[in-house]
């Protein structure tokens, strides 16, 4: 905790004139070894049984702000390995306020997903509703006086339309789940000579160091790295 605290304030140090989101590594010593990928910096570390790699980078969709991490796990042992997302950790340290972060597993995540869109459902099926059923009215002015107007035939086909509607937004939301959950990591057992890879979502906080622990097998893997933002050019 105090190596992590050091680090804190290190980070404060060196970050000023802020702008755009980012997260680089914060890794000292000869323990570990790094590699570009598709223009993301991987780090590993390995020891006699394991090689862990990971990149993290800052992400925005329609369900929130995280920080996703990509994962690669590598079993260098002569025994097989139990991999569990839900032993994967981290914390964020700023000033000296440290804080625990929520790591998502696949069923935390979808199920947060689910939450999202079944309030968005909701919302537009409330406007959608008020729409359709306004639709078959018309109200023209003549002399001073208002005369209303109903279209049944109006009104029947702005009901379709919106049931048509429904229909699409529930078919995207359920294919945004698949695609969501393609490469999120789960429970594995790693034999001997194999790997794993996917990614996690990791709530976000905030800017300062971010500190993820990965537990494979009896083995703890920490890596550290600076979530604020880029220096403006």
């Amino acid at each position: 905790m105090k190596k992590f605290l050091s680090i804190i304030v290190l980070f404060f140090l060196m970050t000023s004139c802020k702008s755009t989101m980012e997260i680089s590594l914060m890794e000292y010593g000869n323990d570990v070894q790094t590699e570009w990928i598709d223009g993301k910096l991987w780090v590993y570390k390995q020891d006699e049984c394991n090689v862990v790699g990971m990149t993290a980078y800052p992400v925005k969709d329609n369900y929130g702000k995280y920080y996703q991490v990509a994962l690669f796990i590598m079993n260098v042992a002569v025994d097989p390995i139990i991999f569990d997302p839900a032993d994967v950790s981290a914390m964020l340290g700023s000033g000296t306020e440290i804080k625990n972060l929520e790591v998502y597993t696949n069923e935390e995540f979808q199920q947060m997903i689910e939450r999202k869109q079944r309030r968005d459902k909701i919302l537009y099926g409330i406007a959608a509703g008020l729409s359709a059923g306004s639709a078959g009215y018309s109200t023209t002015y003549v002399n001073g006086y208002a005369y209303t107007t109903y279209n049944p035939s109006a009104a029947t086909l702005a009901n379709i339309a919106v049931s048509n509607q429904m229909y699409q937004m529930e078919s995207d939301m359920e294919y945004d789940k698949r695609i969501k959950e393609v490469g999120y990591l789960k429970k594995n057992t790693v034999y001997p000579g194999q790997g794993i890879s996917g990614y996690m979502n990791i709530a976000s906080a905030g800017d300062g160091v971010m500190e993820v622990c990965i537990l494979v097998g009896d083995n703890e893997y920490t890596f550290q790295w600076i979530v604020g933002k880029a220096n403006a050019k």
